[in-house]
């Protein structure tokens, strides 16, 4: 099953988008420690459906770990490798590694602030032209309180006005145009979280705030949990719902479950069956 990723909220402050202003990365010195559960949060193995609005689509993930370090990750659709990460070089706190696709590929850079890998400070990513992507993170504790992207040293998305509520976060997403600057949309986005990991998430709810978002689309999901098992998500689209997950089945850290799509009418289109292999270390 998918998870949410809670990967577009954070901030660091800079005052250009040219790229001779944009920061670098600095790892810490010292790593912290969060005391912190997250049992079925990673994943071994995952198979879901996808529905484009003309046919339905088979997606399969891929992961290796040693202890908290990713080793190893691969995206297939329909059977087709699509993406890959490897090539994985731990030091500290740092990590290099490769990212294939189908047309391009990128060396990384990955920078984290604790020793379980969970939380990254700065990413990058690079050919034998330089640096094509960035990525800066901020935190309060475990909490991320901003971000900004970077695109070929142009900043096309950030982050402001993130305000927390004991597991309540709510923020707006700024996107740029990556030619001109000029701002192209924003959107208000909310997350309700099961417990103080912010990794287990409830309620999530993204929807157009800026009146040049043309087509603008709300989208609102909700997850329950047994403990702290996923047992079930709903995802809506305009008040529509479009993909639904039920039944779960628990093996150990297997779990397979129905998967229904529904199309912009709210009409079923497609069923099936998805599983989810946790990964516990």
């Amino acid at each position: 099953m998918r998870n949410a990723l809670f990967a577009s909220l954070m901030l660091i402050v800079t005052t250009s988008c040219n790229k001779k202003d944009v920061p670098q990365g600095n790892a810490p010195e010292t790593p912290q420690h969060f005391e912190v559960d997250l049992s079925f949060t990673r994943t071994l193995e995952e198979v879901y459906f996808q529905y484009d609005g003309i046919r339905t689509q088979k997606y399969k993930k891929i992961y290796n770990y040693d202890g908290n370090k990713e080793l190893l990750y691969e995206s297939y659709r329909d059977d087709e490798l699509r993406a890959q990460r490897n090539n994985f070089v731990y030091n500290g706190l740092t990590r290099t590694y490769t990212i294939k696709n189908l047309s391009s590929e990128f060396e990384a850079y990955d920078e984290f602030i604790d020793d379980m890998y969970s939380y990254p400070k700065y990413g990058e990513t690079k050919t034998n032209n330089g640096i094509t992507s960035q990525v800066f993170y901020e935190y309060d504790g475990k909490k991320c309180v901003g971000i900004r992207r970077y695109s070929l040293g142009v900043l096309w998305q950030e982050t402001k006005d993130v305000r927390w509520d004991g597991l309540n976060c709510s923020y707006s997403t700024y996107i740029y145009d990556t030619e001109t600057g000029i701002l192209n949309s924003i959107y208000g986005q909310s997350y309700t979280y099961l417990d103080d990991t912010y990794r287990r998430i409830t309620h999530y709810i993204s929807k157009p705030i800026s009146n040049n978002v043309d087509n603008g689309i709300t989208t609102e999901t909700f997850y329950q949990y047994e403990d702290k098992k996923p047992v079930g998500k709903q995802e809506y689209w305009n008040g529509v719902l479009r993909e639904e997950y039920k039944d779960y089945v628990y093996d150990g850290n297997r779990c397979i479950f129905k998967q229904l799509l529904y199309g912009n009418n709210g009409e079923l289109v497609f069923e099936g069956e998805g599983y989810t292999i946790y990964y516990n270390p």
